[in-house]
């Protein structure tokens, strides 16, 4: 093991939360140690929706980033629900959000956040290096221990440690954070396809197909990501023969784009076991962001945003303590409840829907009174693109409109 080395931050995972982390610290002067295990930078996660919502645009645009992902071919997405009872659309742009998100292909979004990472000034990026080992004082991280295949492993001391290593955490493993996983009643699989029609010019449509789901994601290059979510008793005949399986899936869907109308140009992307993970965001010292705190269902395409604002959450209640304002026990406290307070209504929701049910009686209340009236439109779309908490969503007087809604609805009006 070589000499220890001192940093203000060490992050353990190159990806988009990590590799938005470093941005933020490093352009506040800080010295950053951003560890990553795979040795290429062109490394991407393979299985991803890569929706990127639109509570996430404003972090993006706060680390400079919206303007290269367009660049690189990121198409601006807002957010259309298919439901039984219609469609769930936005009458028009909205002022008190964000209007868009983005749809950017992984292979190409991970490189460009993580070269951007990699070329902050103060930044460290250590590439084809895992951790096997942390530093602990008092039962607190001070830093990590890592080795290579390539070269002599280093002893890595900070003031913070960040874990940023996905769902199959290292970091957490090694500090013992309690885990919670449950299990998914839902499996997926996807592909990419070229000069598919497509029937609306949003390029983000979702069908809740109560209890099934499915996606249809325009992205750069002119393709389109086809998502499709089924339940897990029908697991066994997707297997003999997935394509017939997908083919005949989407031929199943109202308003649907269809694959035959395409060419398939990628592989079908599957996952079978995606259980739902939740870790504490703060733990022996330690800021978990990310997947490493809370992996979602992939059905609600939230992980990508997620990372980029668990992020900027960390980055901003910490910042008093490196400027001496606060202790960093106080700052990671501030962090925790940030995390908690943004993403615990948003967890809860998630965790009741993930057993692979149909719609409840509230979700059909809102949902149908959201398919015939704007407001109520409006309001799921922004709880849908994480806009809004579940207070909000829940309020008496969204409620009491979508009983009047449906009410009207059931008298012809």
């Amino acid at each position: 093991m070589s000499e220890q080395v001192t940093y203000d931050v060490a992050i353990v995972g190159g990806s988009l939360a990590g590799c938005a982390a470093a941005l933020f610290f490093s352009r506040h002067g800080l010295k950053v140690a951003l560890i990553e295990r795979e040795p290429q930078t062109s490394t991407y996660k393979k299985v991803c929706t890569h929706l990127i919502q639109s509570s996430a645009t404003p972090t993006l645009q706060r680390l400079g980033l919206s303007g290269p992902i367009e660049a690189a071919g990121g198409v601006r997405q807002v957010l259309e629900i298919s439901t039984p009872w219609g469609w769930i659309r936005d009458p028009k742009e909205p002022t008190d959000r964000p209007a868009y998100g983005y749809n950017l292909r992984r292979e190409k979004l991970d490189p460009l956040v993580r070269t951007a990472a990699a070329d902050a000034a103060g930044v460290e990026f250590i590439q084809g290096h895992s951790v096997r080992e942390l530093i602990l004082e008092n039962g607190q991280a001070v830093g990590v221990k890592t080795f290579s295949r390539f070269s002599t492993g280093r002893a890595i001391r900070a003031r913070l440690v960040v874990a940023a290593d996905g769902r199959n955490s290292t970091v957490a493993q090694l500090s013992g954070a309690k885990e919670t996983s449950l299990p998914n009643g839902r499996f997926t699989y996807s592909a990419y396809y070229a000069d598919i029609p497509m029937p609306k010019a949003s390029s983000s449509q979702i069908y809740f197909l109560n209890p099934d789901w499915a996606s249809v994601l325009r992205t750069d290059d002119g393709l389109v990501m086809l998502g499709a979510m089924p339940t897990n008793d029908q697991l066994s005949k997707w297997k003999g023969n997935v394509e017939e399986e997908f083919l005949k899936y989407f031929d199943s869907i109202p308003d649907a784009p269809s694959p035959r109308a395409g060419r398939r140009v990628s592989p079908f992307l599957g996952m079978l076991k995606m259980p739902m993970i939740n870790r504490p965001p703060v733990h022996a010292g330690i800021a978990f962001i990310g997947d490493a705190a809370f992996a979602a269902d992939p059905l609600w395409g939230v992980g990508c945003g997620f990372a980029f604002q668990t992020a900027e959450w960390l980055f901003d209640s910490v910042q008093p303590a490196f400027e001496g304002k606060t202790d960093m026990a106080r700052a990671l406290k501030a962090y925790a409840h940030q995390h908690k307070k943004r993403l615990g209504g948003h967890s809860f929701v998630m965790k009741e829907f993930l057993p692979g049910r149909p719609y409840n009686a509230f979700e059909s209340l809102m949902n149908s009174a959201g398919a015939r009236d704007p407001a109520c439109a409006s309001h799921i779309v922004a709880f849908g693109s994480r806009n809004s908490s579940l207070l909000q969503f829940m309020a008496p007087g969204a409620i009491a409109r979508a009983l009047w809604v449906n009410a009207r609805h059931a008298m012809g009006r």
